[in-house]
C-alpha cells in the first residue's frame, strides 16, 4: 500500500514549527472571572510520550484496564477541542464495575498510558477513581460550560480558577466520524471518514475525509489537518471545508480500503511534514463570507440548553482542494447528536 502527495511538494524543514503549531493554545484575554478551561496539552510522562496514533472509530469500545491487568471499563466517547486540536476528556463506562453504576466518566487524556499489547491502562487510583464526578449516559452535561470544564480540571490536575484563554468549541467524537462536510455555497463535499488522536499528548493529528468527485475524482480518502474544516457551534449543523479545491492536490491520500500502517516512522514523518507545509503556507483558508444553503455559522453558546446543575453526580463546586481538474490517481463511531458536546 502506497502513501502518495498528489502532487510534489516541496517541504520545508518546519517540524520545530509543527510541534508549536500543534500544541500551542491561541491565547485571548477574557474576564478574570471567567474560569480557565483545559487549554494544551500537560507534559507527558516518557510512557504517555510513546503512545501510539489511533482512529477515533477504533477507541469507541475498547477495553481499558487497572494498572494490574483487569479489565475495568471501555470507552464510550471522546471530547475533542476543534480550535486546540485537542482531547481534553476521555470519557469511559465502567458497566456497575468498582461500585461506580452505570454512569460515565470523563478523565483527561493524561490520565491514561500504553500498556502490555498496546491496551489502555487508567492511572487513576481507586479511591479517587470513586469519588470522581460521573453523569448520567442519557444525561450528558454542556462540556462547553466554564463551571463543568473547571471543576472536572481541578478534580483531575489540581487547577485553580484563574482568568484564561478562550474557551474552545467542543465536539464528542461521535458527532464527528461520519459527518457530512459542506463547501462555503452549502453544496455537499464528502464525509469525515475517520480522525487520528494520540492519547499520550491528547493531540488530534489530522483528519481523513471521503470526498465527492468533484474534490477526489480518484475516491482516495484524503488526510487534512483539523484546521482545514470549520467545525460550527452547533452540532446540527454540518461543518464547512475551508481551503481552496486546488490544495486538496498536495495532501497525502490512500485507498479507502487500505490503509497504510499510521503509526510506522514514514508514515507519520511524512504526514507530519505535510502538516507543517500547510501551516507554514498559512493554511490556504478561504476567508469567511455569506455561507449560502447552510445555516450561518453561530456562536457557541447558540444551541446551548441550560445545563443541569446536577448532570454530574459528585461534582465538586465549581470554582477542553484541486479544483475539478485534480489528479486522478473501519469506522463505527455512531452518528451526531444535536447540541454542543453534551
Amino acid at each position: 500500500m502506497s502513501l502518495s502527495p498528489r502532487k510534489n511538494l516541496v517541504l520545508p524543514a518546519l517540524l520545530s514549527a509543527l510541534a508549536l503549531a500543534a500544541t500551542a493554545p491561541s491565547q485571548a484575554q477574557t474576564s478574570a472571572a471567567t474560569p480557565r478551561p483545559m487549554t494544551a496539552p500537560p507534559a507527558a510522562p516518557q510512557a504517555q510520550q510513546n503512545a501510539p496514533d489511533v482512529r477515533i472509530s477504533k477507541l469507541k469500545g475498547r477495553d481499558v484496564q487497572d494498572a494490574k491487568g483487569k479489565k475495568i471499563g471501555d470507552i464510550e466517547d471522546l471530547v475533542v477541542d476543534m480550535q486546540r486540536e485537542y482531547v481534553p476528556y476521555v470519557v469511559l463506562s465502567f458497566g456497575g464495575a468498582l461500585g461506580l453504576g452505570d454512569k460515565l466518566f470523563a478523565f483527561p487524556p493524561n490520565s491514561f498510558q500504553s500498556g502490555k499489547d498496546n491496551h489502555l491502562v487508567l492511572n487513576v487510583e481507586r479511591d479517587k477513581l470513586k469519588n470522581a464526578p460521573g453523569f448520567d449516559k442519557k444525561k450528558w452535561p454542556d462540556f462547553n460550560d466554564n463551571a463543568t470544564r473547571g471543576a472536572l480540571n481541578r478534580y483531575f490536575q489540581g487547577q485553580t480558577t484563574q482568568a484564561g484563554s478562550e474557551v474552545g468549541q467542543l465536539w464528542r467524537a461521535s458527532e464527528m466520524v461520519g459527518k457530512n462536510i459542506n463547501e462555503r455555497s452549502g453544496r455537499n463535499a464528502g464525509k469525515i471518514d475517520d480522525v487520528v488522536v494520540n492519547l499520550g499528548n491528547g493531540k488530534v493529528e489530522y483528519v481523513v475525509v471521503a470526498f465527492d468527485k468533484a474534490w477526489s475524482p480518484d475516491g482516495k480518502l484524503v488526510v487534512l489537518p483539523l484546521k482545514a474544516i470549520d467545525f460550527p457551534g452547533r452540532t446540527d449543523l454540518d461543518p464547512i471545508i475551508n481551503i481552496a479545491r486546488d490544495r486538496i492536490g498536495e495532501a497525502r491520500s490512500f485507498e479507502k480500503n487500505t490503509w497504510p500502517d499510521i503509526n510506522s516512522a514514514a508514515f507519520k514523518n511524512d504526514v507530519r511534514q505535510y502538516v507543517a507545509s500547510f501551516d507554514a503556507a498559512g493554511s490556504g483558508r478561504i476567508q469567511a463570507g455569506p455561507t449560502q444553503g447552510v445555516s450561518e455559522k453561530q456562536p457557541a453558546n447558540a444551541s446551548k440548553v441550560p445545563s443541569d446543575p446536577n448532570s454530574l453526580a459528585k461534582m465538586p463546586a465549581p470554582g477542553m482542494q484541486s479544483s475539478g481538474n485534480a489528479p486522478q490517481g473501519d469506522a463505527k463511531a455512531g452518528g451526531g447528536n444535536s447540541g454542543n458536546a453534551r
